[in-house]
Order: structure tokens, then sequence, then C-alpha cells
């Protein structure tokens, strides 16, 4: 779904894929601590985000139909929010917010809400995937 949309510009899925991969080990090698995990979970986060935008563009052109029926459109908006709201998260923790324990606290408690919506939009998805063609079964 989200891959389909990189064919036509060659090999930069790969390349995405390398650089993240890339990025992790020199982090991990530089930095040696818990911050490096943190760095590598923004930079896969994006590369989602990143992808899941470039769906919703597709999806948005070349659909016909009504958005609230299309999967792909579904699953690439609960990926976008997921991972969007997960940056912001290691984002704050990344620079800390100096005394405001108050906000920390609460984009922290907020995170199994957004979690709980974007279970909802994965098991809305599920109900409008295609079936599979009669003759593919036999």
């Amino acid at each position: 779904m989200l891959w389909r949309n990189l064919k036509p510009s060659g090999y930069s899925t790969s390349i995405g894929i390398a650089c993240i991969t890339t990025a992790y080990i020199g982090c991990m090698m530089i930095i040696k601590t818990a911050a490096a995990e943190s760095v590598f979970m923004i930079l896969y986060s994006v590369f989602l985000i990143i992808l899941s935008l470039r769906e919703i563009n597709y999806q948005l052109v070349i659909t016909t139909t009504a958005l609230k029926y299309n999967a792909n459109l579904l699953i690439s908006v609960a990926l976008l929010v997921f991972y969007t709201y997960a940056v912001l998260i290691e984002v704050f923790w990344w620079y800390g917010l100096d005394g405001k324990q108050g906000l920390s606290a609460k984009i922290y408690d907020i995170m199994p809400v957004i979690n709980f919506i974007v279970n909802l939009i994965f098991t809305y998805a599920i109900l409008w995937i295609p079936r599979k063609p009669k003759f593919i079964l036999q």
C-alpha cells in the first residue's frame, strides 16, 4: 500500500531505509545512550509520516468512490495520526519541559486516547478491505 507510490521514483524506498538504518547505527556508535533510540524513533516515524502523506495524496487524486470506504486511505490516516503524535512525544522527551511537569504528564496521558482512536480507524478500515475474487479461493 504505502510502498506502491515510490515505484516511479526509482530506488527511493531502499535509499530511505538505508539512510534510516545508517542514521540509527551512527547514533548508537556516537551517542551510545537512550537518546539514540529516541533519534531513531523520530527518524522512522518521520519516514512513515511521509509515506502516509504520499498515500493519502495518491488516494485523494485517484479515488472515485466515497473516501470513507477506502481502506488504504483510512489506514494511511491512522498511521499519520499515530506517528505524528509519537514524534511529538519523543520531541517533548528529548528537549524536556523544564519544570512544566503538568504539561508533560498530560501529553503522555493523551497517548492511550490516540491509540484507541487509531485502533478504531483500523477496525473500520478492515470492514472495507475488498474481498478476494471467488476464482482465487478455489
